[in-house]
C-alpha cells in the first residue's frame, strides 16, 4: 500500500549529500521514537508516550505523512484516556506506515 508523503522540504537543499543526511536523521530518529513508544507503553508511562508523540509530530508534519496525523494526535492528547491495546494499535499503525514510507522514499531518491 502506498501512503502520502512529501519531499518538498528537501527541495530547499541544493546538495544531494544534505538531502541524504536529512533523510537519514529523519528515518533514524523516527524509528528510535517509535521503538521508545513501544517501551513506554510496556511500562505504562503515558506522559512519555504523549511527549514522544509530540516529538514525532514535527517530523511527520515536515514530511506530510498525513495518514499518521490522527494516530499521533491520539497518542499526544488522549493517551491517558485510552486502553493499552488501543495505544498499541496506534503505535503499530504508525510503525507500519513509517516503514512503508521509508521504503518508498529510499526507492525514490535511490
Amino acid at each position: 500500500m502506498s501512503y502520502s508523503y512529501s519531499l518538498d522540504v528537501l527541495d530547499m537543499m541544493e546538495s544531494q549529500t544534505d538531502k541524504i543526511e536529512i533523510l537519514n536523521v529523519f528515518t533514524t530518529e523516527t524509528q528510535s521514537h517509535i521503538n521508545e513508544l513501544y517501551e513506554k507503553l510496556k511500562n505504562k508511562d503515558l506522559d512519555q508516550i504523549s511527549f514522544l508523540a509530540h516529538k514525532l509530530k514535527t517530523s511527520i508534519k515536515l514530511f506530510q505523512i498525513e495518514e499518521l496525523y490522527p494516530s499521533i494526535d491520539v497518542l499526544e492528547n488522549e493517551s491517558k484516556n485510552r486502553s493499552s491495546s488501543e495505544l498499541e494499535e496506534k503505535i503499530d499503525f504508525i510503525n507500519k506506515v513509517f516503514q512503508a514510507v521509508e521504503k518508498e522514499i529510499k526507492n525514490e531518491i535511490g
